[in-house]
């Protein structure tokens, strides 16, 4: 694996926040792989907003008003990658992030004797609000509400002009093999990024501990479903369990308010399962994949 530099740019004004957390995870992670980490953090530095004088390298440096970002501007040069952790105030980056943005315009202009040699970016984000209704009107959210809204109706159409559901499990099982060899395709072409998997690994090798459940857990459950049948009603479930048998003979029968008869009487999930397989019997896939 390549070894980068990369650089962390915070812009929380406020330490040990949320943005703060998740530079530090990426930070520990990064450098436990090899990767060599320069932070600077914006939110707690004097980076005042560009003036747009055009002045910038006019005294060797990006700007020619001294302030943190001279010290941004040394390590930006040396950075192979650019890491972004900021929280959003009132959907936008804090103030104290977008002057050293604005600032990076000088590594653009013809005269920079140091172009960056970045080429990979990683955008951390951590917001929180309260209205349910914090998108409505985004038309860009609009576009893809409508957009997943239209293959979704698309591909019902398609199921039901095969027959529906139970015609078209063949189909159905093919477009999930499909998607999952596309997904897998992007991952491994770098397209897809998947922490972990195809960026930013790490060597270590964790064997772990096998969860063991003890014997006395299932003996104890075992005790306590033996208890549960001597204390309810068992005509009663009897009773709702043949009700329920009878409903899935017939087609436009309502199951689920008999089901949920049959749990409030106390009847067991492997009663109900039991009673529905012996109309409809189980399912057993013609191939596996």
């Amino acid at each position: 694996m390549e070894k980068k530099t990369i650089l962390v740019l915070t812009g929380s004004p406020r330490k040990g926040g949320n943005s703060d957390m998740m530079a530090e995870a990426f930070i520990e992670g990064a450098t436990s792989v090899g990767h060599e980490v320069l932070r600077f953090d914006a939110g707690r530095n004097t980076v005042n907003g560009c003036r747009a004088c055009g002045a910038c390298w006019a005294k060797g440096s990006a700007c020619v008003f001294e302030d943190g970002f001279t010290e941004l501007a040394q390590l930006l040069v040396k950075a192979d990658v650019l890491v972004f952790s900021t929280p959003l105030y009132w959907f936008n980056f804090p103030s104290q992030l977008k002057a050293a943005i604005d600032k990076m315009n000088a590594f653009l202009k013809p005269n920079c004797p140091t172009p960056l040699k970045i080429r990979e970016s990683v955008l951390m984000v951590c917001a929180h609000d309260t209205d349910d209704d914090l998108f409505d009107g985004n038309p860009a959210v609009d576009r893809k509400v409508g957009a997943l809204k239209k293959g979704a109706l698309e591909e019902l159409a398609h199921i039901d002009a095969m027959g529906g559901a139970v015609a078209a499990i063949a189909y159905m099982k093919s477009r999930l093999v499909e998607a999952n060899a596309d997904r897998l395709a992007k991952i491994e072409s770098g397209e897809t990024t998947v922490v972990g998997v195809n960026r930013f690994q790490t060597n270590e090798h964790n064997e772990g501990e096998l969860l063991r459940v003890d014997e006395t857990v299932r003996q104890n459950q075992m005790a306590a479903l033996a208890d549960l049948r001597s204390e309810r009603d068992n005509q009663a479930v009897t009773d709702v369990l043949s009700r329920i048998e009878q409903a899935a003979r017939e087609p436009q029968a309502l199951l689920m308010p008999l089901i949920v008869e049959a749990v409030e009487a106390y009847a067991t999930l492997g009663e109900i399962c039991d009673t529905l397989r012996g109309v409809f019997g189980e399912y057993v896939p013609e191939n596996w994949v």
